[in-house]
């Protein structure tokens, strides 16, 4: 049983084995669920470079903070602090050789920045909207296009909106939403196909407390709801769907796993 934080742990053989845990970053008890309210924020570049935002608890503050790891997982950067003051979330993207962080500042501000080496160095941290974004609301979503430019969803005002980073400057805000008297929240995004934009979050309404949305949702008081844009960015071709099943393969069993079955071609 490990104390409240952050872990890292590889595996380089499909999963049967595993490095002991390597604690990376603390959390606070109080600030778990927190934390993972936003996803892993963790991701690996076109370098296998490892990036993860920490969060540390000091003075009733919340201070976010990126640390590096480019050998794997061995050995990792000291943090860089992403805030002075109150950070809500902070999320991070990687687009080719670009490190891509958004943070939520006091719960009121989105700005983002971004790295051309790896987080040597950084951009001027720029506002991209005045958002209302407690931890409860799940934060923004972030996908990239063929063109390798940044569509963000996030909530503001009630609705959900996007704008598009295209290397040099931001896109009007677009809502696409747009449910009055609602709240819409908690947006997540894939792009598929290089072009295809597909968004769903949660709306319901805002005098409903949010702590118990699974159950609101049964009761038909919360809907998911989806959209979809195609963006003007080159398709990529899709893989093809397999139209016959593949052979299943005979392995053999594990040693001291009596459970185990092995599994025969069929004939």
């Amino acid at each position: 049983m490990h104390d409240s934080g952050i872990y890292y742990t590889s595996t380089d053989d499909s999963g049967y084995s595993w490095t002991p845990p390597a604690e990376i970053g603390n959390v606070g008890e109080t600030a778990l669920f927190e934390v993972r309210a936003f996803g892993s924020n963790w991701i690996l570049d076109d370098q296998d470079h490892i990036y993860a935002i920490v969060h540390q608890f000091f003075g009733g503050k919340n201070l976010a903070a990126l640390i590096v790891s480019k050998d794997q997982g061995i050995s990792w950067s000291d943090p860089l602090p992403l805030n002075a003051e109150d950070v809500e979330a902070a999320w991070i993207a990687v687009v080719g050789n670009e490190l891509h962080v958004f943070v939520s500042e006091n719960a009121q501000v989105i700005t983002h920045r971004y790295s051309l080496d790896g987080g040597d160095s950084w951009s001027p941290s720029v506002k991209v909207a005045d958002s209302y974004l407690p931890w409860l609301y799940g934060g923004i979503a972030v996908a990239h296009d063929s063109l390798g430019r940044l569509l963000i969803a996030y909530p503001e005002e009630g609705d959900i909106w996007t704008r598009l980073w295209d290397g040099f400057q931001w896109s009007t805000p677009v809502n696409v939403s747009q449910s009055p008297q609602q709240l819409d929240f908690w947006p997540r995004m894939v792009i598929s196909e290089g072009n295809q934009a597909h968004l769903v979050w949660y709306s319901g309404y805002q005098e409903l407390p949010l702590y118990d949305v699974l159950k609101r949702l049964d009761q038909g008081e919360y809907e998911v709801r989806y959209s979809q844009l195609e963006l003007d960015a080159p398709a990529l071709a899709t893989s093809p769907y397999p139209t016959t099943m593949p052979a299943a393969v005979v392995t053999s069993t594990p040693a001291g796993d009596s459970n185990s079955l092995t599994q025969a071609s069929p004939s």
